[in-house]
């Protein structure tokens, strides 16, 4: 899991208002994704509950992907013979 998602673990409420505990994690599977079990206690009331996690995933646009890195090849071709030019000015003087 990431550190975002590790950071919401730790700050999660309880009814009661009062900051909860994580006591117990261990990975699992959850709706047929990776996800995360945790048991967890309340500091306050003692209150404790289960939750689980699945991590956020973003699908991308496989298309856009590709035109964006032919933009970027080309940039970089462009500087490259920026930079070229450059030394060939430079070693001549």
């Amino acid at each position: 899991m990431s550190e975002a998602s590790n950071a919401r673990a730790n700050t999660f409420p309880c009814v009661c208002g009062a900051r909860m505990r994580i006591i117990e994690s261990r990975p699992c599977v959850v709706s047929g994704e990776r996800g995360m079990r945790r048991r967890r206690r309340c500091m306050s009331c003692g209150n404790r509950i289960t939750t689980y996690e699945v991590e956020e995933t973003r699908a991308f646009d496989v298309r856009a992907l590709h035109v964006a890195l032919r933009a970027i090849r080309g940039q970089l071709d462009i500087l490259i013979g920026d930079v070229e030019r450059q030394e060939k000015n430079d070693a001549l003087r």
